[in-house]
């Protein structure tokens, strides 16, 4: 189990002066939401074409703060889990940057034109003392039309409706 300390932004405008150290496209989904905790399962191949199939379960501690829980799974898992389950994948690309104190900021570009940054931080003090370069627009960590997960209920609402 290990600790995820984030912060979730809006995005300006893309960094002009951040070096992109590594791309990935993402496809997942939630099998579980609830209010104090969230399952995925996400299929990710990085810019080197190193694939992964991955299920994560986040329990929140606090606005910022989630123990998370990940583990590897094949292939065959991750198609079953959608199968039985009915469940609706959506698409994001993710960029990484590498940000001057050594943080890597993440873009994610999600295939409805929503994009999101993130900070992931080693200390609630190193959170809390973050300073978000120019090109980070507005926090939004907590309000839950901005978290990922509503995404997924969206995606749901969309099935439903087919």
């Amino acid at each position: 189990m290990s600790r995820e300390i984030e912060k979730r932004y809006e995005l300006k405008k893309f960094p002009g002066d951040a070096k992109i150290i590594d791309v990935s496209l993402i496809e997942q989904t939630y099998t579980y939401i609830g209010e104090t905790m969230t399952a995925r399962i996400r299929h990710e191949v990085t810019s080197i074409n190193k694939e992964k199939y991955s299920h994560a379960t986040k329990y929140s501690i606090s606005r910022d703060v989630r123990e998370e829980v990940e583990a590897v799974i094949n292939k065959r898992q991750y198609e079953s889990l959608i199968e039985e389950l009915n469940l609706v994948t959506f698409h994001k690309t993710r960029f990484f940057y590498a940000l001057s104190d050594g943080l890597i900021a993440t873009i994610d570009w999600f295939e409805t034109g929503k994009i999101i940054v993130e900070v992931e931080f080693a200390t609630e003090e190193q959170m809390n003392s973050f300073i978000p370069p120019s090109w980070m627009g507005a926090e939004i960590t907590s309000p839950a039309s901005y978290n990922i997960e509503v995404f997924n209920q969206l995606l749901k609402t969309r099935r439903k409706e087919s």
